[in-house]
């Protein structure tokens, strides 16, 4: 996919399968049922060697794909790495739950207008780095997915730089006969990590909390006092009108970020949607 990937937070233990249906793959090899999907290629696991987390999480590796992260890794300052996914989050947990809806607006502002472009292109690209690389170990074949407070924060924060990249394209500053449009290219904030998910599960969570989104959607009406200037998606609105952002619910899902989720998920849960229908 051409994204970023960072390290499990947890060590990784080697499984061996002893017990699965054995069958002949479509290349004549022998391959096992072990009921498990790599997290990384998002491909079932047909080796009777795989690698799990150790702490419990639902994140599982192919013996490929741990072959090739250990050796990607190698070398590298994974200290250093941790400290920016962590410090990104962090900032994005003080953006969201300890400003008010008045601070975060200012905040837009001045990225979108104030700082240097190239700046914010370069801002714009370590939060999606990090986003992208936080998105191969969620559990996503569970409900568990929205217990990441650290990665729906970011996603949250990359809300809140979408709704700044889009405030030059809605209003003339003084001397300017026509707006600028966006500081960068919309497509910047797609997180291709994203399409490694299992869409099918993720349709299925949408479609458990169709009364809860409605519930939200009302009490955020009754929260904004004063009708704010549209920003974009109704996900970043929320994050610079909302008096309270909550990270939990509708909001902890890929399909309420319609801006950030390529093109090809849409596609693979719209066919979800259509087999159900």
């Amino acid at each position: 996919h051409g994204c970023c990937v960072m390290p499990h937070p947890h060590p990784l233990k080697k499984r061996k399968v002893y017990r699965a249906k054995v069958y002949v793959d479509e290349m004549g090899r022998m391959a096992y049922d072990t009921g498990r999907a790599c997290d990384n290629c998002d491909t079932p696991i047909s080796d009777n060697v795989y690698y799990a987390c150790a702490s419990g999480c639902e994140v599982d590796f192919c013996k490929k794909c741990h072959e090739q992260l250990e050796q990607l890794f190698d070398g590298l300052d994974m200290e250093h790495v941790t400290w920016v996914a962590r410090f990104v989050a962090s900032a994005a947990v003080h953006i969201l739950t300890r400003l008010d809806a008045s601070s975060r607006r200012a905040l837009a502002r001045e990225l979108a207008f104030a700082w240097p472009a190239a700046m914010f292109e370069r801002l714009v690209g370590a939060v999606v780095d990090v986003a992208d690389a936080k998105v191969v170990h969620l559990q996503d074949n569970s409900d568990k997915i929205r217990s990441d407070v650290d990665f729906w924060s970011t996603v949250g924060l990359l809300q809140l730089l979408c709704a700044a990249n889009q405030l030059p394209a809605n209003e003339c500053r003084f001397g300017e006969l026509v707006p600028r449009g966006p500081r960068v290219p919309t497509e910047t904030f797609v997180l291709a990590g994203i399409d490694k998910c299992d869409a099918e599960g993720e349709w299925a969570r949408w479609d458990g909390m169709r009364e809860s989104r409605l519930r939200e959607q009302e009490q955020q009406q009754q929260q904004q006092h004063q009708p704010q200037q549209k920003t974009g998606t109704a996900a970043s609105e929320v994050v610079l009108d909302a008096d309270r952002v909550e990270l939990a619910g509708a909001f902890a899902s890929f399909l309420s970020h319609s801006n950030l989720v390529p093109t090809s998920f849409w596609q693979r849960c719209l066919q979800q949607d259509v087999f159900e229908a």
